[in-house]
This record gives C-alpha cells, sequence and structure tokens, in this order.
C-alpha cells in the first residue's frame, strides 16, 4: 500500500445474526475488485487463526492500551464495572474487548487503505449494554470518548434485519459465538431479542448524533436475504469510494484466507 492513501474506518453495527461479517466481507469483495487496499482485521481475529492465538493477540492489544493510556483504560473499566454487568467476570472481559478494539483501530488507522471492523466500537457498547443491569450505559461522558477515539474518517453502518431473520441465523450457526446465541438456543429467544432491540436503540441513537455533527458517515442497509446482499455491498463500497481519492493507483490486496 502507498503512504499517500488515506486511512477509512468502517464498522457495522447490528444484532447479531442480522449479518454484519457477511456483508463487510461482501464490502471487502467489492472494494478489492476495484484495486482498492483493503484489510479485515476483526474478522481476521475472530476467524482465521487459532484461538489460542487470537486470545493472546487479544490480550496483547488490550494490555498495550493500558500502558499506552491508563487513565482512558481506568474511564473505560470504571463504565463496564458500573453498567452492573450480569457476571463479575463479564465485566473484565468486556473491559478487555473495549481497549482490545480501540488499540486495534489506533494501530489500523496508522496504514493506507479501508479497514473493515465487522465488530467495531458500537457492536461492543451494545455488547455492554446486553449483559448491562444499569438502565443507560452510554452517558454523555462515554459518547465523548467515543468521539475522540474514532479514526479521523469513519464510517457506520448499521445492518438491518428481522428479528425472525435473525432468530433464524442465530438457530443454524454452528457453535455459540456470542450471547444472544446462546440465549436464543437455550429457548429464551423472545425475551433475549427483546432485550437485544431495546439496547441497540440507544447505541443507533449515539452513533446518530455523531452523523448529525459530521464526525461519523452513518449509512443504514438491509440484509434481510441473500439477493440484497450485493446490492447492501455495493452502496456501502459506493459511499467508502466517495471518501477517497478519484484516482485510485492498480495494486493488489490480501483477501480473506478460506477459513
Amino acid at each position: 500500500m502507498r503512504a499517500g492513501w488515506p486511512a477509512v474506518h468502517v464498522e457495522f453495527l447490528g444484532l447479531a445474526g442480522a449479518g454484519k461479517s457477511t456483508v463487510s466481507g461482501a464490502v471487502g469483495a467489492v472494494l478489492r475488485e476495484r484495486r482498492i487496499p483493503v484489510t479485515e482485521p476483526t474478522y481476521r481475529l475472530d476467524h482465521l487463526v487459532s484461538d489460542r492465538t487470537r486470545r493472546a493477540l487479544k490480550f496483547w492489544y488490550s494490555l498495550r492500551r493500558a500502558i499506552r493510556r491508563p487513565w482512558e483504560g481506568a474511564r473505560w473499566a470504571q463504565t463496564v464495572f458500573g453498567s452492573r454487568q450480569r457476571a463479575f467476570a463479564g465485566s473484565w472481559v468486556e473491559t478487555m474487548n473495549l481497549l482490545y478494539l480501540l488499540e486495534l483501530m489506533r494501530s489500523e488507522s496508522a496504514l493506507p487503505g479501508v479497514h473493515l471492523f465487522d465488530q467495531g466500537l458500537f457492536q461492543a457498547l451494545w455488547s455492554l449494554a446486553y449483559d448491562a443491569a444499569a438502565a443507560h450505559v452510554i452517558s454523555p461522558p462515554v459518547l465523548e470518548r467515543v468521539r475522540r477515539s474514532l479514526p479521523r474518517t469513519s464510517v457506520v453502518i448499521v445492518i438491518e434485519a428481522s428479528l425472525a431473520t435473525a432468530r433464524g441465523r442465530l438457530r443454524a450457526r454452528p457453535g455459540a459465538t456470542s450471547r444472544l446465541q446462546r440465549d436464543v438456543t437455550a429457548g429464551r429467544s423472545a425475551a433475549a431479542l427483546e432485550r437485544a432491540t431495546a439496547v441497540l436503540r440507544p447505541v443507533e441513537a449515539a452513533a446518530y448524533q455523531l452523523a448529525a455533527e459530521g464526525r461519523i458517515v452513518l449509512l443504514r442497509v438491509s440484509n434481510e436475504n441473500d439477493s440484497e446482499l450485493l446490492a447492501a455491498a455495493t452502496r456501502i463500497a459506493d459511499t467508502v469510494t466517495q471518501l477517497l481519492p478519484e484516482a485510485h493507483p492498480p495494486m493488489r490486496a490480501a483477501g480473506r484466507r478460506p477459513g
């Protein structure tokens, strides 16, 4: 990649089962066809490395963030523990996840190209709110931290899918990769999806506020079925392309390796 390329941070927000990773991968494919350099750091860590390597890397990123910015780490930890998670261990996991994402965003934004985060900072806030006993997680100080932490050029994509579609995808997905999926497969789908939808609203509202300020670019797309995927990916790629230089030099970018 050439140093003259800007860095564009793109992250996806939506319910588990909405298809964030699927849409992110399709966007990456469209951008690569346009010879635009793309990375997919969160997908790579979550799907293309061993469990041991993933845990080690996430711990390293979170530790590096805590060392580099200890006061910021302390404030995020205060936010997480103040949210009163269902499990005490969950508070440590959520804190580590936030610090890992913040450091990963920082390191990726130093590189030219488009960086697709299928699990980004706004999704981490949804995850925090889903298991929180506290009524409000996104306070004005939390939103200000998000405002400061996002890379200079950031795009947030809200992925829409019906509850029935999300439920069906979660039930068909192998393993139990999220708490919402575990709740759905355990027979608590109605209550879990109602809770997931309720806590998604203030996270979306926070994204809309930053978009209204001009801090981020916000886009909503539907991923109800496979027939909508290419159109959604193309629309997102068009939006991202507009943030890049008009002349795209020919270059090769690494794609997803087979899982």
